[in-house]
């Protein structure tokens, strides 16, 4: 891992244009100390999955404090199936 201090702000429009997304809007700034490319990748891997799995909702990416949130307002997990996420090898009924 190669952690230097990364412009969250300047790296989320980055995996935006390069994945050729117009609809993710991106808000607010800060900087972390992370690795660039494996944040970049997790932003990618989390995109996908919000754009497979709830499409033509909008997406969004949040920069605050030294933090990156990845959101949508598709219809999410139900709330009984929210602890599973985590766990490996997991999939909802529908995947």
């Amino acid at each position: 891992m190669r952690r230097e201090l990364v412009d969250l702000a300047g790296l989320a429009p980055l995996v935006v244009e390069e994945e050729e997304w117009s609809d993710v809007e991106i808000r607010g700034s800060g900087t972390a100390m992370i690795d660039g490319r494996l944040v970049a990748r997790l932003l990618r891997k989390l995109l996908r999955n919000s754009a497979q799995h709830a499409p033509g909702h909008r997406r969004w990416i949040e920069v605050a404090d030294g933090e990156l949130c990845v959101g949508d307002d598709g219809p999410g997990i139900p709330l009984v199936r929210q602890g599973e996420v985590t766990d490996a090898f997991q999939r909802g009924a529908s995947s």
